[in-house]
């Protein structure tokens, strides 16, 4: 078994606030070509994007954690075209891609700007964790994207773990 293969596993089996949720993650990466993730934190989704191989995964964090560098240079090993970057979302141009996803301050504030900056990049999926624990923050934002942005539509949203909505 691959170390890839072992740490989405490993993400998996342990309890957390987001690992009920890596299913999920795993198939939206494998249904995309190019996944940008803002918020990395150990890396518990950066596991599942990983082990699902994508053509491209980018993650920006800013501040970048061993947990997570070791995740990424166990994808890079096993050819995995996957790069960790030391980055605020509010100082980075993103290229269209087919996925991202979001977990990152949780603030009305925040993902109101991330979305303003790089919704409309997302040519798929656009997903957020914590849109249960943190909903009175996230969920106006994100409403007020698709009330501006009406071609996305809700996907998938899960209640459990925190909360995960799925745009597409």
């Amino acid at each position: 078994m691959s170390q890839v293969t072992r740490n989405f596993i490993q993400a998996l089996e342990t309890p957390s606030d987001i690992n009920e949720h890596l299913v999920l993650l795993y198939s939206l990466a494998a249904r995309s070509n190019t996944v940008v993730e803002l918020g990395v934190r150990q890396g518990l989704s950066s596991a599942a994007f990983i082990a699902a191989r994508p053509d491209s995964l980018v993650s920006y964090d800013i501040e970048l954690l061993p947990e997570a560098v070791a995740l990424f240079e166990a994808g890079k090993a096993e050819g995995v075209n996957c790069e960790l970057v030391k980055g605020s979302s509010f100082d980075i141009e993103l290229p269209e891609v087919d996925s991202i996803f979001i977990d990152t301050d949780h603030t009305f504030a925040c993902l109101s700007k991330e979305l303003k900056l790089h919704g409309n990049k997302a040519q798929k999926y656009l997903a957020f964790h914590d849109t249960v624990s943190f909903a009175s923050e996230l969920m106006p934002a994100i409403i007020a994207f698709m009330d501006m942005n009406p071609q996305w539509e809700t996907f998938i949203e899960c209640k459990h773990n925190n909360g995960l909505l799925v745009l597409t």
